[in-house]
């Protein structure tokens, strides 16, 4: 349940796993977090564009946590709602909400970007 107050403590102890990964294996070069934010459209979020309280929190977190470790975090939740509302695009799965093909390819080339970015 994310309105459980212990998410907060996760998302602190998830933060901290990858810190330690990082010094662990000092080679790696980079260290990318992607959180897509909700999937599947409806009229009335298409028309509101904007995250549920309790998901803006936990984003918000995400962020914070994130960038205290410095490790890059990207929230794709806007991203996300263009792809449906915009362009059309199904994000998940019909049936359970997983990401479908369209939200595999998005990500794919938005890491793409990311890393061809750090090439240039």
């Amino acid at each position: 349940d994310l309105s459980d107050p212990r998410v907060f403590r996760i998302i602190d102890v998830f933060a901290l796993e990858l810190t330690r990964i990082q010094h662990r294996y000092p080679k790696l070069s980079r260290l990318i977090i992607l959180l897509d934010g909700p999937r599947g459209r409806s009229k009335e979020s298409c028309r509101k564009k904007e995250l549920s309280p309790r998901l803006l929190g936990i984003t918000e977190k995400m962020a914070t946590a994130m960038m205290e470790h410095g490790i890059e975090f990207y929230p794709l939740w806007e991203d996300f709602f263009d792809q449906e509302c915009m362009h059309g695009h199904n994000m998940k799965l019909p049936d359970d909400g997983h990401w479908s093909e369209d939200a595999h390819d998005f990500v794919a080339k938005t890491l793409a970007r990311l890393l061809r970015a750090e090439i240039q």
